[in-house]
């Protein structure tokens, strides 16, 4: 059994270009209903939209819900934390959301481009809908056709905080587990998943300083006169917004469409023949220990991340994946949050390279508990006994 335990030590976590990233944001605009306890719904809507870049910045929805209805050919970015939304009868629009603490509901609209984070993911009568998703539980399409699913890819100052307040980690983005409601047996499939060399957001949308640069240009564009309007611009143009993969504050994976991979010309059976696990247990720097991880990996270009995953776990289920005695100390650490890292690449590389991951890594984090299993047998076993639990989680829920 070739696993190793590593108990890490943190300096100090530093991230390239992060003086890039810093953003300034005008504060957000005070009602006066909000001072009494009351909320507007407008304040809370996008309706009636034709072209144009519309949105709120941080700190404008809170938590509220949210509705987008009716628009055509726009832009709207909600850069904020949200409950639920709903978007219903919107056509070639580019949508980006922050975090939703539950659900985010997408009915009768087509030619449309979504990035969102969310607890549940369905979508309904769509047609041709490119998502860009982190989910918390498996993604839901009815009734709909030409749906293309990739991997949630953002940054801005404020994204990790939002996630904090609306109860989502950012290592849970099942993307690619999608159920089809409606799928017929022996018909084509209603969905298809992007590619790694296709499932880059920047292809297919603009960040918010973009779409207003670009707005800018047209040269049927009309004064805007409004102030309200015109807030609202200088604001979103404030946000920095990255939609670069490598920039993204969920990790990038390959999920199912690894099979896609294994698939093309180019790769042998030989380069994805291996499987790695990393797990990295609770600690007050388990997140940024699992970061440091993710950004370390990519210094291998033979490893490829196909799913990360926050998880808890009782002391029996502890025993039984990571072979930690039930009756120790070390097992109620599952409890916790356990967060996971399936690595996958040729079967006599990829244990070692995560090893020197985690050994690199050791230099960044304060004391904790890393678990890496490198025999690949072991390691697909363990992967296996995860994505099982998983499943029962969802069929409890």
């Amino acid at each position: 059994m070739n696993v190793l335990w590593f108990c890490c030590f943190v300096k100090q976590i530093r991230r390239a270009g992060n003086d890039n990233k810093k953003i300034s944001i005008e504060p957000p605009i005070k009602y006066p209903w909000r001072d009494n306890g009351q909320l507007d719904p407008n304040d809370f809507k996008i309706s009636d939209k034709t072209e144009g870049v519309w949105g709120r910045v941080p700190g404008e929805i809170g938590g509220q819900q949210f509705l987008i209805q009716d628009c055509k050919n726009a832009s709207i970015y909600l850069l904020d934390h949200i409950n639920t939304i709903t978007i219903d009868d919107c056509d070639n629009c580019t949508i980006l959301t922050g975090p939703i603490r539950t659900s985010i509901f997408v009915r009768d609209c087509k030619e449309c481009c979504i990035m969102t984070a969310c607890q549940q993911f369905r979508a309904r009568d769509c047609e041709n809908i490119i998502v860009f998703l982190a989910c918390a539980t498996e993604p839901i399409i009815e009734s709909s056709s030409g749906m293309k699913f990739g991997p949630y890819q953002c940054l801005y100052g404020e994204l990790d905080g939002q996630f904090k307040s609306a109860g989502l980690s950012v290592f849970n983005c099942n993307w690619s587990e999608i159920y089809d409601f409606t799928q017929d047996t022996g018909a084509e499939s209603n969905f298809e998943l992007l590619g790694p060399e296709e499932a880059d957001a920047r292809k297919y949308m603009l960040t918010p300083k973009e779409a207003l640069e670009n707005e800018s240009k047209k040269s049927d564009s009309q004064t805007v006169s409004n102030e309200d309007t015109v807030s609202l611009l200088n604001r979103l143009s404030s946000v920095s917004v990255s939609l670069s993969p490598n920039d993204s504050l969920v990790p990038r994976t390959l999920g199912s469409s690894v099979q896609l991979l294994k698939r093309q010309e180019s790769c042998t059976t030989a380069q994805l023949n291996g499987s790695a696990l990393i797990a990295v247990f609770d600690h007050p720097s388990a997140n940024e220990c699992a970061k440091a991880i993710v950004t370390l990996l990519r210094e291998y270009p033979s490893c490829y991340l196909i799913r990360t995953r926050f998880s808890r776990f009782n002391e029996y289920d502890m025993e039984r994946i990571f072979g930690i005695r039930a009756k120790s100390k070390h097992a109620k650490v599952g409890a916790g949050g356990v967060i996971t890292l399936e690595i996958a690449g040729p079967a006599l590389v990829v244990g070692r390279s995560c090893e020197e991951v985690v050994q690199k890594a050791s230099s960044l984090l304060e004391p904790g508990f890393v678990h890496v299993t490198s025999e690949p047998s072991l390691a697909s076993r363990q992967i296996d006994l995860l994505n099982g639990l998983y499943r029962m989680h969802l069929d409890t829920h």
